[in-house]
């Protein structure tokens, strides 16, 4: 009796030590989507001070479509994907020590790193492009396979928009990122509106299920 007791003690703890394993390998699998690095430049939000940092972008946003809004509704639908991201002024990144820090603090490797800013004459600003095009290089060669892409609002988003996300593709070539196509979103201007909901919510689901793809493959 006490040998059948102590096989079947024995077999209740393989099982259970046989299920907690199963749980932590499933979570693994679920959570290890990727983990995506938003790195925003642009002005202040129409209802706050300009920021007196010596390179600030010193003009307002837009008051409902911008850089900062268009950003929190990405954020919302990479978390629903699953996608772990970081959202990251370009004040605590100027060159790029702010990945370092993020890498660390994460716990783990970052896989993306997505520049979110306006187009002004068919570029980001200088702040965020001074970014990809003088230190991009060496972060790649610390992080082999990251992939780069864009999310910009802009007042000509089929052309200058366009423009601005081609200028982009072509530095992060230059320095070994993958590319993942950005997203440009019209944004109001004086009696102009803005994109609708709408046209926001697919534009940018399409956005993030392009990330999902790349950091599935």
């Amino acid at each position: 009796m006490k040998k059948r007791n102590l096989r079947l003690n024995i077999l209740v703890m393989i099982l259970l030590v046989g299920s907690v394993c199963l749980v932590a390998v499933g979570g693994n699998r679920n959570n290890d989507v990727g983990r995506v690095i938003i790195i925003q430049g642009a002005g202040h939000k129409p209802a706050e001070k300009p920021s007196e940092e010596t390179d600030a972008i010193t003009h307002a946003t837009t008051k409902e479509i911008n850089t900062y809004t268009l950003t929190e509704m990405l954020v919302k639908k990479l978390d629903s994907a699953k996608i772990q991201s970081d959202v990251i002024d370009y004040t605590k990144c100027r060159d790029f020590t702010c990945l370092h820090k993020a890498q660390a603090e994460g716990g783990g490797k970052f896989d993306m790193v997505i520049f979110a800013g306006p187009s002004h004459f068919s570029k980001q600003p200088p702040q965020l492009t001074k970014l990809y095009n003088n230190h991009l290089g060496e972060v790649v060669k610390q992080n082999p396979g990251l992939v780069c892409s864009t999310l910009v609002p802009a007042w000509f988003p089929e052309t200058k928009g366009s423009d601005t996300i081609k200028v982009a593709n072509k530095a992060f070539e230059k320095h070994g990122a993958g590319v993942v196509q950005g997203v440009s979103i019209l944004t109001p201007r004086d009696k102009k509106k803005g994109a609708s909901q709408e046209e926001i919510a697919k534009a940018l689901d399409e956005f993030a299920q392009r990330i999902v793809e790349a950091l599935a493959d």
